[in-house]
């Protein structure tokens, strides 16, 4: 009975090896041919193994052997086979059949008595014949009824093949393989022999999640083809639903053991390699998983010596803490931080985004990855961070729902409900004081206790005031640029001097009229395309900004060379300037655009333009411009859905208009938006009126 289990247990470890290189055959495209397709003559020398009796392969041109390959076969192992086959043929006039290992006996797929197994084959002579063989081995051996040829890459299994079909001795109508033809090819390693405690590195397997993250599985990979390169041997990967075996190599959190458990209490650098019995665990943090596998490589290949690696499970143990946290612990209302879901509105604008910039806050923190979930799904159990104007509310105490019903547009809560869930937002539907108390919550950790613990008490009940500061800003399109009407536009932008002040379609040397007649504001002016009229500057006060950086780029697929899209009528492109507020040392990005006009242009270059500044959006960003669109067209809901919204929709404009300040949701909040029209010099300063926007950044 002992022997059956284990040759069970070989045949599943064989059958998930052979499914492991059929995929990275199909990934690397190795081994295309036909199966017509001859084979390169390529000997190896070597000592033969002891002669066995002779196998009569044909006779009178007929045969009872079957070629057999693995269901999973490769393209080189499947050439193989019908090179074999084709040589039986050419030279006997034999008929030799090809199968797979499959064994389904409803369906007659049965195994045969007398067989020529090649390559790795699901047949307990294959798999022992495989368990001590590397990657530069290969083996023709017989075993009772059956012919056995091995390898693991596709060179040594040609030269197997090649070997095997030059040895037969031909005469008419009969093939006969020598018995004293058996050979076994042994390849040069660093190391004579690999074991873990005791055990061959061959009877090992490694194991991943089901569902695993792409960097567990490179992890994974990484460690196979470590084994591969440096010591020959070839080690399949599997996914946590098949069968389990006594060895693997589990990497990562999976249904082995307690390797989930263990790595949901890692950081997300952290990592741990431990061994129970025959089981090796590499499990991870959720940004460690290549730290992981490195460290776990170099730990193994520390075990070799003499020319030998007799590697013990007790010396596979590390637990490494990364010191790259800003603090080891967050309690909050006393309880550690990790031991909280994060529940977002799902009725909520952008409480889901913010939900998601918490969860990257405290994993940057203090390295705990929270779970994020909306309030349509059950609690998971244990405390929730509630974010947004939930249905998890209802749950709360009286004095929390009394609270939160009284609060302002202007005010927001982070205090507990009262039911031991801390609540982070306003009253519903308020989008600013929900991102005023994620920043709030946010900056009371990061400036908070020490590099060992942060201890936050929001156990009162009490409304907070949105604090920031509030900027002008102001949009305009030149239009016509003749002197008098640049003087114009001059005469409307000194009523109302905004803090910042974006123009479209201008020509340098008026970009320099408005520098010297609104003399408070520098500038940053590129040059669009070199025509008269499509260039867009961006002015702000000098007393108030320093500019830290500027530039240009176009919307197009090459944005560091002036370009433009096939479906654009003109050269587009956009101006930025990160400028510092001299006076609280906020940087705030302007963005100043002029989309084309026709609606698959719009469309593309707004996804641009979202795309490119996307590198800007870890700081407050506003995107001004002549948009030539609707608020019901494709471009601006492209605007929308990256995060943003328009000042004017914002204060509930509906007038149609074609200009817009998009800005953050989750760090401004307009205060007022005027399409400036009802100016005396309006009709005749420009075809399009300014829209001016008083806009807070919050803290």
């Amino acid at each position: 009975m002992k022997i059956k289990i284990l040759k069970a247990i070989a045949l599943l470890l064989l059958l998930a090896m052979t499914a492991f290189v059929f995929a990275a055959c199909e990934s690397t495209g190795a081994g295309n041919g036909s199966e017509s397709e001859s084979l390169s003559e390529t000997p190896t020398e070597t000592e033969p193994l002891p002669a066995v009796e002779n196998v009569e392969i044909v006779k009178d041109g007929k045969s009872s052997f079957t070629i057999v390959r693995a269901e999973t076969a490769a393209d080189y192992e499947k050439t193989c086979a019908s090179a074999i086959r084709t040589a039986l043929h050419d030279k006997c006039g034999a008929v030799v059949s090809i199968t797979s290992d499959w064994i389904n006996e409803s369906a007659g797929m049965v195994e045969n008595e007398y067989e020529i197994l090649v390559g790795r084959v699901s047949r307990d002579e294959s798999i022992e014949l495989c368990l001590d063989m590397r990657v530069n081995d290969y083996s023709i051996t017989v075993s009772g009824t059956k012919i056995v040829i091995a390898a693991f890459t596709e060179e040594k299994l040609t030269e197997a093949v090649n070997y095997f079909i030059s040895s037969l001795e031909i005469s008419e109508g009969s093939a006969i393989f020598p018995g004293d033809k058996v050979k076994e090819v042994k390849g040069s390693y660093s190391v004579e022999k690999v074991t873990v405690d005791g055990t061959l590195l061959s009877s090992y397997r490694i194991v991943h999640r089901l569902g695993a993250s792409e960097s567990e599985k490179a992890a994974a990979n990484k460690i196979a083809s470590a084994f591969r390169n440096n010591y020959g041997y070839e080690l399949s990967i599997n996914s946590d639903s098949s069968n389990e075996v006594e060895c693997e190599i589990i990497v990562g959190g999976s249904n082995r053991g307690n390797s989930q458990a263990e790595a949901d209490k890692l950081r997300a650098h952290d990592y741990k390699i431990y061994a129970e019995g025959k089981k090796i665990y590499v499990v991870m943090g959720s940004e460690a998983a290549y730290a992981a596998a490195d460290a776990f490589i170099a730990l193994f290949d520390g075990l070799k010596a003499d020319g030998k690696l007799e590697a013990t499970t007790d010396k596979l143990s590390l637990d490494y803490k990364s010191d790259a946290y800003k603090t080891g612990v967050i309690l909050l209302n006393g309880t550690p931080i990790e031991e909280y879901t994060i529940v977002y509105s799902r009725s909520e604008t952008g409480a889901s985004y913010m939900a998601d910039t918490l969860k990257k806050a405290i994993e940057e923190m203090c390295g705990r990855k929270l779970s994020v979930l909306s309030d349509g799904r059950p609690a998971e159990g244990g405390k929730e961070i509630i974010v947004g104007f939930s249905s998890r509310i209802e749950e709360g105490s009286s004095e929390f729902k009394s609270v939160l019903r009284k609060l302002g547009s202007n005010e927001y809560l982070v205090c507990s409900d009262g039911n031991g869930n801390l609540y982070v937002g306003g009253r519903q539907y308020a989008a600013a004081p929900l991102t005023a108390a994620i920043n709030s919550l946010i900056k009371a950790m990061r400036t908070t206790g020490d590099s060992e613990k942060v201890v936050l008490d929001y156990t009162s009940i009490e409304a907070t005031k949105i604090a920031g500061k509030t900027y002008s800003m102001m949009s305009y399109n030149d239009g016509d640029n003749s002197y008098k009407i640049v003087d114009d536009r001059c005469t409307i932008v000194s009523d109302y001097m905004p803090d910042i002040l974006c123009f479209q379609e201008t020509q340098e040397i008026h970009a320099k009229v408005y520098k010297v007649r609104l003399e408070v504001y520098d500038y940053v002016y590129y040059d669009n395309d070199g025509t008269t009229y499509n260039s867009q500057p961006i002015y702000y006060k000098r007393d108030m900004f320093e500019l830290v950086e500027s530039g240009i780029q176009w919307l197009s697929d090459t944005p560091d060379v002036r370009s433009k899209y096939s479906e654009s009528a003109y050269t587009r492109s956009y101006t930025y300037a990160i400028l510092r507020d001299k006076e609280t040392g906020v940087e705030i990005v302007i963005v100043n655009t002029h989309i084309d006009y026709t609606a698959a242009a719009t469309a593309k270059q707004t996804a641009r333009l979202i795309e490119l500044t996307q590198k800007f959006r870890d700081r407050p960003i506003f995107y001004f411009g002549d948009f030539n669109m609707q608020r019901a067209s494709a471009g601006y809901n492209n605007m929308i859905g990256a995060g943003l919204n328009d000042t004017g929709r914002g204060l509930g404009n509906t007038q149609s208009v074609i200009d817009f300040c998009f800005y953050d949701f989750s760090m401004a909040l307009p205060s007022k938006y005027k399409i400036v029209n009802d100016h005396e010099l309006s009709s005749v300063a420009s075809d399009h009126p300014a829209i001016y926007s008083e806009v807070m950044v919050i803290e």
